[in-house]
């Protein structure tokens, strides 16, 4: 199933500021894209369908991936991943060249953060994503 990781939706768009669109592979999700605010899952839209939202602003998250002798970790895939009941989907992101990674307008509520290793994902842990808030966080690679 593709999800928001692989989009950038508002890269080539200079004056879009919302966006609505669907995945197929998720039969039919509609996503709202609001620049500044955090993605919305609608659900399934029909034709004429009319529906009121709430936007969160979304959190913020800077993580820091260091190895067990605390050197930065550059160029390792990070995933952010919210649970089926949580809209917001999931981000993939590689570390810069100092082991750091940004996430903006993260949707609020649990998510959970993975690095990519050896063909799979390797759990990082939880976090808890509060609107309107910044979190800094240093993590050591598996």
């Amino acid at each position: 199933m593709r999800s928001l990781e692989a989009l950038d939706p508002f890269a080539d768009r200079q004056s879009s500021d919302v966006i609505v669109y669907d995945l197929p592979a998720s039969g039919g999700q509609a996503y709202l894209l609001v620049r500044g605010y955090a993605p919305r899952a609608l659900g399934h839209l029909g034709p004429g369908d009319v529906r009121e939202v709430t936007l969160p602003q979304g959190g913020s998250l800077e993580l820091r991936l260091v190895d067990g002798d605390k050197r930065p970790q550059p160029g390792v895939r990070v995933k952010l991943a919210h649970g089926p009941e949580v809209s917001g989907g999931s981000r993939a992101r590689r570390t810069d060249a100092s082991g750091l990674i940004r996430f903006r307008h993260v949707t609020p509520g649990p998510a959970e953060l993975s690095v990519e290793r050896d063909g799979g994902w390797a759990s990082l842990g939880t976090i808890d994503v509060e609107d309107g808030t910044h979190q800094r966080l240093d993590r050591t690679l598996p």
